[in-house]
Formats: structure tokens, sequence, C-alpha cells
């Protein structure tokens, strides 16, 4: 109720004020916290048809196509921006690249984020995913390492380096960094299955089990379905050993 309030006094604010910017990103915010990804995006294209864009509407806007699996469009929305000073907008279009299937090219765009800014936990994080996706698994541990010392709660570093410890042959540090993850962050949904698909590879059954069970239990089924339907199969076949 409080998020349906909220969405008409933004709308009243965007409706009295189509030339403020803020307007249009409080309206935005809201719509998505309350998962209307689509509205958010139109309140963005919005802003942008009314002059009340620019750069970090963009950015924001760029970052919800990548969330709304549409990576190339917003590359597109972001290119304008290659040279931009703000290492927030490199990493959007690094991610948009790497979510495009263009890893290699977003490497360098990470790069500018750190030349502008050095400790950016984030621009390693990124490169560090990416890294991955080229199967560099030594580089991209080396990143996320780094990104997990400049920003501690970083979790998706944490989540990409158990990940590369798998491809490096560590299970067991894989197992390690998926753990300190959802120690961080419990709705870690993959380092959950991970956990419990790595833990069986390992012989760990109560583990494993521990694992699948919380993840059937509490991973959303619009995101994962798929996969609850694997887990729910190997939690069965479990049972009959």
């Amino acid at each position: 109720k409080k998020f349906d309030e909220a969405i008409v006094i933004a709308r009243q604010i965007v409706a009295e004020n189509p030339k403020m910017k803020m307007g249009y990103l409080h309206l935005a915010v809201v719509q998505q916290a309350k998962d209307d990804l689509l509205g958010a995006l139109r309140t963005y294209e919005k802003a942008s048809a009314n002059g009340a864009g620019g750069e970090s509407v963009d950015r924001r806007r760029a970052l919800l196509l990548s969330d709304l699996h549409r990576p190339k469009d917003a590359v597109k929305v972001l290119e304008p921006y290659r040279e931009s000073d703000d290492p927030e907008t490199m990493n959007a279009l690094g991610i948009a690249l790497t979510d495009a299937g263009r890893p290699a090219d977003a490497l360098p765009v990470f790069a500018r984020a750190l030349e502008i800014d050095a400790s950016n936990a984030q621009a390693y994080q990124n490169s560090g995913i990416a890294l991955l996706k080229l199967d560099r698994a030594e580089d991209a541990r080396k990143n996320l390492e780094q990104a997990i010392t400049l920003g501690k709660r970083h979790v998706r570093a944490w989540n990409a380096l158990g990940v590369a410890w798998m491809h490096l042959g560590d299970p067991r540090k894989a197992i390690d960094a998926w753990e300190h993850c959802l120690e961080l962050n419990p709705d870690q949904f993959d380092a959950l299955y991970n956990i419990g698909r790595v833990s069986g590879q390992l012989g760990d059954w109560k583990k494993a089990r521990a694992a699948l069970e919380r993840f059937v239990a509490t991973a959303p089924p619009r995101v994962y379905a798929k996969d609850l339907a694997e887990v729910r199969g190997a939690l069965r076949d479990m049972d009959r050993s």
C-alpha cells in the first residue's frame, strides 16, 4: 500500500514538473521496488523524451534493459557516453557489453573506470565476471579478490569467485566462497544452488541436501523455474538412494 501511495505522489510530481529529473527517478525507483520493471523503463524513456534525461537517467535505463535481458539495447543507450569520466557509467556500459556476449569489449571499459577511480571495487568485480566468460579463470580470480579487498560486501564478487575456483579445480575453495556469499546475503540463490550441486559431486550429501532443500524452499519460481524442477528431481533421487 505504501508503494501505491508513493507512486501516486510521484506521478503527480512528474505531471506538475515534466522537466524535473528527480521526479522521474523517484517514480522509477518505486516502480522497480514493486517489480514493475517495464513501467520503470517507460518512466526513464519519458524523462528523456521530455528533456529531463541525461547520463544518470540513461545509465539507470541501460542497467534496467540489461536486467530485462535486452543488453544490446542497453549498449545503444550508453554508447554516446563511452568517453564519460563517470565510473558508474563505465561499469554500466561494461555490464551491458558483457551481457550482450562481448566480454572482450567490456574489459577496456572497466579498465577506463579503474583509470578514473583506482579503488572502484565494482569495476574489479565486473572485470572478473567478464574474464570468467573468456575462460581466463586465474585473471578472474585476481580481479574478484581485489574487488573483495576493496569492498568486502560485494556478494556478486564472492559468488563469481566460487565459479573461478571451480574452473581452477578447487571445489572446496569454491564452496567456501559461496558460503561466504550467503552469509552476506541469504538470498543469493545461485550460490545456494552451486553449494548443493558441488557438495553432491564431492559426496557431502548432508551439505548438498541442506542447500538444495533451502533452494527449493526459497528461490523465486519466476526466475528459477527450470533449476527448481531439476533440484526437486535430484532430491527425489536422493530419497530413493
